[in-house]
């Protein structure tokens, strides 16, 4: 199941190597959702609000 490390994501590239693959999987599994832009921002921080929907979504995954 290799596909499920490909980064669909415009910056991909400014993604720490060792992370793509995590980042890659949360995608994958709904528990992140790249930004309006089509980008990840592994630069920018993460809200409350943000942190708490993926919670959500990773307790709430079948």
């Amino acid at each position: 199941h290799g596909e499920i490390f490909n980064l669909k994501v415009a910056d991909a590239a400014a993604i720490v190597p060792a992370d793509r693959g995590y980042v890659a999987a949360a995608l994958a599994m709904g528990y992140l959702t790249p930004q309006p832009d089509g980008r990840f921002g592994p630069e920018g921080g993460v809200t409350r609000g943000e942190a708490a929907t993926m919670l959500v979504r990773a307790l709430t995954a079948k």
